[in-house]
Order: structure tokens, then sequence, then C-alpha cells
């Protein structure tokens, strides 16, 4: 091999590679800007008009050569994001799925519990069926959220149905009567049923927690051009306006006992991914009201097809 303007230039007899590409006159290495070692090779076919290259020539293939292992740079570290963005999901999605499932197990627990005193009662028999069949429902949807490929496919949810079903089990002996409370108007919001379920059940949830005894439980669904507004109120202890602030949706951060600190959080961040928000009202001793607000499937498609 020679050396030519600051370019290694190789001899075919000496370099048995270069016999696999018997039209090439050049070999430019590419350089790898976090390696000494190339990252590649640009092999260059002779010219029609044979010419003994200069420095001026050389210089311009360093140029091009440089600009072409930016470009391949750039591909690897945007690859390199995705995988880290995947691996991001992936982890908040075992956090959620976790936090998920601790609340099927409470609410298993409770059942349990109340199994020895009711079990008598025909309509309890009932409402255990149900929500062990809503229990066995939710862990199949986590599971199927855990194995889910990561799609930026854009799917639709009718928050009536869901909040229906989702009352319908949350409703059990020795539980705070949930009152639910639409005008009636069917509407769709860009979000999948598992995402909202686990929204609507973790505030619920976090309602019932709250309640104190012979207090109800009111869920609020209105339609509005534009925009759906969910309320779910309680009538129990409330929060102070500076938990709310430093630690309500603050992760990993939990006022309960065992509690991961996620739920909150989770709501939140789904919630904002589809384009919507949530205001909390409280007031220590008189309760809580957790407000939100998401947009029609309608105004919120092309916006968030805009962001993937």
């Amino acid at each position: 091999a020679a050396v030519m303007g600051g370019i290694l230039v190789a001899d075919k007899a000496e370099e048995p590679w270069l016999a696999a590409f018997p039209q090439s006159w050049l070999a430019v290495a590419l350089t790898d800007p976090q390696s000494p070692r190339p990252i590649g090779l640009v092999l260059l076919a002779p010219p029609r008009a044979g010419f003994i290259p200069d420095h001026e020539v050389f210089d311009l293939l360093r140029v091009v050569a440089r600009e072409i292992s930016l470009v391949l740079a750039e591909r690897r570290a945007a690859a390199a994001l995705a995988h880290a963005k995947r691996f991001e999901e992936a982890g908040k999605r075992f956090a959620f799925v976790a936090h998920d499932i601790k609340n099927v197990s409470n609410q298993l627990s409770l059942v349990l519990s109340n199994a020895s005193s009711y079990m008598d009662n025909p309509e309890f028999r009932q409402d255990m069926l149900a929500t062990l069949r809503a229990s066995v429902d939710k862990i199949n949807v986590m599971l199927a959220r855990l194995k889910a490929p990561f799609s930026e496919t854009l799917s639709m949810t009718r928050p009536l149905d869901r909040i229906r079903l989702i009352t319908d089990a949350a409703s059990m002996p020795g539980r705070p009567a949930i009152l639910l409370d639409t005008d009636g108007q069917d509407g769709a919001v860009a979000m999948e049923d598992a995402s909202f379920d686990a929204i609507i059940s973790h505030l619920l949830d976090n309602a019932i927690d709250a309640s104190v005894a012979g207090k109800s439980i009111s869920v609020r669904l209105r339609s509005y051009p534009g925009h759906i507004k969910i309320e779910i109120a309680d009538q129990g202890v409330g929060m102070s306006a500076a938990f709310i602030h430093d630690s309500l949706f603050r992760p990993f951060t939990s006022s309960k006992q065992g509690g991961f600190g996620l739920g909150a959080f989770q709501a939140r961040e789904l919630i904002r991914a589809a384009g919507g928000d949530i205001e909390v009202h409280s007031i220590p001793g008189q309760g809580t009201t957790m407000s939100i607000s998401l947009p029609r499937a309608e105004a919120a498609m092309p916006q968030l097809a805009a962001q993937t």
C-alpha cells in the first residue's frame, strides 16, 4: 500500500479482500467519530479518463467521506435512541402493570374479606362472580399490553360504555355507593380501552379508599363540542394544596402503605398523551373532585397523528 495525499491507497496484490471488487480503483475510509476504526469504506471505480489524483482530489474525497460518516453516525444515533425509547416504554409498561396488579389484588382481597359475611347473599355471589370475571379480564388486558408491539397506531374508545362497565364492576357490598350521572351523549376519544380503563379505575379506586362511611361517590360525564369532561368526586378525607402540588403526581411517592406511587402519575401521563389534562379540586375533610378533559376523537386525531 502507498500513501498519496494523506490517503492510503491499497495495492490489490497486497490486499486479498480487494479481489472481491475487481472494478474498484480507490477505497476511501469512512472515519468513526467514536472509534479509531473506520465504520466502512467507499469503493470508487476507475475514472473514464485516466489521471493521477493530486492533493485537491484527495481533499475532496476527505470532505465527501466526512459527510457520509456524519450521515451514518446520525442514523446510528437515531437507531440507538429508538431502542432506548423502546426500553423506556417497556420499563413504564412493567411499572404500570405492577401497579395495576396491586389494584386487582386489593379488589380480590376485599371480596375474600366480605365472603365470610355475605356468601349467603345471592346478590353478593353474583357481584363476586362479576368481580372475578372483571379481575381476570384486567389481568388478560395487562398481559396483552406487555406483549403488544410498540406501535403508533391511534385507537378510539367510547367513555360512556367503558365508565358503565367500570362502575358496575366497582359496585360491591360494603363499598360506597357509586352514582353515575351522564348526559346520555355518546362520543369517542383517541385512546385505547385499556388506557382509559386504567385512568378511570385508578381514580375511582382512590375515591373509594378516601371515602367515609355513609357517603357516596359521583361519576359525572358530559360531552361538549370538541371535548369530553369526566368528574369523579368523593366526600372523603380530601387533600391539602401542598400535597397535590408536591406529591400527588410524583412517581414512586405514595401515601398508602405498600403503594407504588404510580397510579396518579400513570393516569396523568395517559391523559396528556391523548391530548387532554386533569385538574384536582380538594378540600381537607370535605372531599376531592378529579376533573378530566379529553378531546373528542375527531378533534384529537389530526393533532395526535402529527405527533407520530
